[in-house]
């Protein structure tokens, strides 16, 4: 009986990750194909059904110019924006956190939680609210469809959350 139990469960998870796994690698095998090939009907072994080629993975490293789409430019453009507005958000989110933690505010009835309530609460808001005034304020600063500019939203964006897990880890 045990034994009939653990081929129904390596039958399933077999079943399963091949209906996981499919998926990804048809998009693989469809991906070393030409053109004609995929607009031609499902083929899937490759050298038996249809005949690799690195025709649509040259595409994708041309430049625009040379009829390509050049997709390595957005993923640096992605990695410097991120790896930027993360650095600059960390430190001043580190300094935010630490004058919280370490000394103590109070302008009149606000105190050191509420200041940092009202950073986590900023994770509360859609970021739609948040689309308008940085479109004015990128706009007057002449940073629309900028790197610079995106870093600015993402710090924006980043903030609150760095500050409150910084506070937690300085009270700690």
């Amino acid at each position: 009986m045990k034994s009939l139990y653990y081929i129904i469960k390596y039958a399933f998870i077999t079943l399963w990750s091949v209906f996981v796994i499919s998926p990804f690698l048809w998009a693989l095998s469809t991906s070393f194909k030409n053109a004609n090939a995929v607009t031609g009907g499902a083929t899937y072994i490759p050298w038996l059904q249809f005949q690799p080629t690195m025709e649509g993975w040259r595409v994708l490293v041309k430049s625009g110019g040379q009829g390509g789409i050049n997709i390595i430019a957005p993923y640096i453009n992605s990695i410097v924006v991120t790896m930027s507005a993360s650095v600059v958000s960390l430190i001043l989110g580190t300094l935010a956190a630490y004058s919280l933690s370490r000394f103590t505010f109070k302008v009149g009835f606000i105190k050191n939680n509420d200041i940092t309530f009202f950073f986590i609460s900023q994770r509360i808001m859609p970021p739609i609210v948040l689309s308008i005034p940085f479109f004015i304020m990128l706009g007057k600063f002449g940073l629309l469809d900028s790197l610079p500019g995106l870093v600015i939203v993402y710090v924006a964006l980043l903030m609150p959350i760095a500050v409150w897990i910084m506070v937690d880890f300085f009270n700690g």
